[in-house]
Formats: C-alpha cells, sequence, structure tokens
C-alpha cells in the first residue's frame, strides 16, 4: 500500500545533515589510513546520494537563508560557483572539507528558518510557500476642511465628502497627541490631499461680516502646502479680504449647499480624485 502522507521536508533535511557529516568524517578519516573496501564502496554510493539530494535541496536551502552559491579561490587560480559540488568533489582535500563544513553549516540554518516559517504559516511541511491572497489596502483620500464657529454648512460639507468617499480632517474633532494648536494644523493639513475652505461669516468687521482670523490664517498655509488643490467657498453676504478676493469662489448658503456641493465634485474630478463613472 502506498502512502498518501506527504513528505516532511525538515526531517528529510535532518538526515541530509546527518549524511553530510558521517561523509565529512569518513573522507578525512580516509586521507590519514586506507579505508576498507567495503566503507570505499559505501562512502561511493553516499557520495552519489548526497549529490543527488543536493539536486532536491539546494535551491530550498538558498531560499532560506537568502543566500546563492559562494564563490571559491582555489590555490591555483581557478574557480568555482558552486560550494557543494566542490564540497563533494572526487578529489577530497581540506578545501573540500572546508567547503562541506560550510554546507553543513548553512543547511543547519535553513532548517531553522524553515521551521521558523512553518510555526509561523508562511510555509507548509513540503516547505512550500502558502500563498496567501493578495490584498490591496489603500486609504481615501483626505480632505482638510478650514472652517470657523460650527454650523449646519459644516456638518453638511463633512456628510457630502463622507459620501464621495473622502475623509474629511476637520482639526478639533482630531486627536492632539500633545501638540500645539499649531502644530496640529499644520500635522492635519499636511495629511490631506486637498483643502476645502468653508468660510462662513463669523466675525462682523464695521458692518460687514468676514471669515474667522483661523480660517484667513490657514488659507495662508494651504496656498503653500497645496497650490492649485484648494476649493473656495464663500457664505453669502460674506467678504474675503482684499488678498483673497481675486480667487474663484462658490457662494452658498446654509440652507442651501446644492450649487457648493457641484462645485466640490467638478474640483474633484480635475484634481483627479473624483472620477465619472459610466454604468
Amino acid at each position: 500500500m502506498v502512502s498518501n502522507e506527504k513528505i516532511d521536508i525538515s526531517s528529510e533535511l535532518e538526515t541530509f545533515v546527518q549524511e553530510l557529516e558521517y561523509y565529512r568524517i569518513s573522507r578525512l578519516f580516509g586521507m590519514s589510513r586506507p579505508l576498507p573496501t567495503r566503507r570505499v564502496v559505501y562512502v561511493g554510493n553516499l557520495r552519489n546520494k548526497l549529490l543527488r539530494d543536493v539536486g532536491r535541496f539546494k535551491f530550498l536551502i538558498s531560499e532560506l537563508i537568502c543566500k546563492e552559491d559562494i564563490e571559491i579561490l582555489e590555490k591555483e587560480g581557478l574557480y568555482s560557483s558552486d560550494m557543494w559540488l566542490r564540497a563533494l568533489d572526487l578529489e577530497f582535500d581540506f578545501t573540500a572539507s572546508h567547503m562541506l563544513s560550510y554546507c553543513i553549516d548553512v543547511t543547519n540554518v535553513a532548517m531553522g528558518k524553515l521551521q521558523d516559517d512553518i510555526r509561523r504559516g508562511r510555509r507548509d511541511k513540503q516547505g512550500n510557500l502558502i500563498e496567501r491572497p493578495f490584498k490591496v489596502v489603500t486609504e481615501p483620500p483626505k480632505a482638510f476642511i478650514s472652517h470657523g464657529k460650527e454650523s449646519v454648512a459644516l456638518n453638511k460639507v463633512e456628510d457630502f465628502l463622507h459620501a464621495l468617499g473622502v475623509e474629511p480632517l476637520i482639526v478639533k474633532r482630531q486627536p492632539s497627541l500633545d501638540r500645539t494648536i499649531d502644530d496640529k494644523v499644520n500635522h492635519y493639513l499636511n495629511e490631506a490631499d486637498f483643502v476645502v475652505i468653508l468660510a462662513t461669516g463669523d466675525d462682523e468687521i464695521e458692518g460687514k461680516l468676514h471669515p474667522r482670523q483661523n480660517v484667513i490664517h490657514e488659507i495662508g498655509l494651504a496656498q503653500k502646502t497645496h497650490p492649485g488643490k484648494i476649493i473656495y467657498l464663500l457664505e453669502e453676504n460674506t467678504e474675503f479680504p482684499s488678498n483673497i478676493r481675486p480667487k474663484v469662489w462658490e457662494i452658498f448658503n446654509q440652507e442651501n449647499m446644492g450649487d457648493a456641493f457641484l462645485h466640490i465634485a467638478l474640483e474633484l474630478r480635475e484634481f483627479g480624485i473624483a472620477k465619472a463613472v459610466k454604468s
């Protein structure tokens, strides 16, 4: 009866190392005194088996230790690029013995790495890498929202961006992590892919409504960090300072944000963040 049980490569490598060690001792012993004919035949057969095993295990061992064959400089100036063949050379000498010791050490290291990989679920018991489903980890685009007071408009813009698959970054709702206010603003501004300026009329100056000073300050920051990726929304009956007025903005009121949302969507498509999809 043929067993369907798969071979445990760790056990086979263990036997391989033991046979390499036995072969090395036998060849070293044979360098000092002649071996009995029966032992010579056994060692010769063992060498042939080890060569076949090298063909089986060599590439797995190289993969496990992340090291290709080393290049050996012989005394005569000849090069061999295969440490295994040099270690199992018919003409056994001290260089071959040294290479054989190295091969034994390398195989032991590979066995340890294999056992660790099996324990961690990276390989099966046959030494094959376990393929895992390829996962694409993506983050949604992020929008820094510069705003004044809490408002209905702020909540609507936040909800609209969420609906578009965009993560709104509203600084006061983000963790501070022991930062100063300025550092916190700069941190989340640098994390953003684009900026939405929600300029509500929160401050009255000489009878006219203006955005809060933090919004004006953040516009200046955004013009340096996100040039060409700023969306300006200005509440009706509110004025920007003269240095911002040349910019193109969309007027909105708290009750009707339809035109502002259309403006956001058009800008995001130009930014390459929102794309039209045909159904």
